[in-house]
């Protein structure tokens, strides 16, 4: 005899597929499909849409300008390597290429919750502490684009920060807190970690 807690099959069932309610598979799937169906962007960025975008840009970060931040930039610190970055919600790597003297290869992988992220290569200048890229890049943190990173030296060591960064967490601070800074806000070359 059935009760009326336990139906063999159906909406209530507790039979399970790879350790999942068939409910829950069942409300997942509707989820999926209706965020799809629903959703105004895509689930997977086209790296074609973001460079029309990042060339369409009227607003490009113009930088910082370094004698602004001396104290703190290094020069002539070898930056070629993998630099990465990662917080709660998003992330970045740059894969860095020695093409000659003082010119790179660059490649920033960006993600984050709600962005699957891209994948977008340039090439850049690096000169006194400042790498300048010859096309500008955004990634799926807030911001507009922007086409340079600066070198700077911490308490642990070389960091990669942008220009929003700086100014956010260096530049508009009275008491300078490297914790944030270090946790939240730099790319850490992978040789470091």
């Amino acid at each position: 005899m059935l009760s009326a807690s336990s139906p063999p099959y159906g909406w209530g069932s507790s039979r399970t597929l790879l350790g999942m309610n068939m409910n829950s598979i069942i409300l997942t799937g509707l989820v999926l499909i209706f965020f799809t169906a629903c959703s105004p962007r895509k689930l997977w960025f086209d790296v074609e849409v973001i460079e029309e975008e990042l060339s369409n840009a009227e607003d490009v970060d113009q930088g910082i300008n370094p004698d602004e931040i001396k104290e703190y930039l290094i020069s002539n610190y070898e930056i070629e390597g993998s630099w990465k970055f990662q917080n709660w919600h998003d992330g970045v790597d740059l894969e860095i290429s020695k093409i000659s003297e003082n010119n790179y290869q660059i490649i920033c992988k960006t993600w984050g919750d709600i962005c699957p992220g891209w994948s977008l290569e340039r090439t850049g200048n690096y000169e006194n502490g400042v790498i300048t890229l010859d096309q500008a890049i955004k990634t799926c943190s807030p911001g507009i684009p922007y086409k340079n990173f600066y070198s700077m030296n911490t308490p642990e060591g070389v960091r990669i920060l942008t220009p929003s960064d700086i100014r956010t967490w260096i530049l508009e601070k009275d008491d300078l807190d490297w914790g944030i800074i270090l946790d939240f806000a730099s790319l850490k070359n992978e040789r470091d970690m």
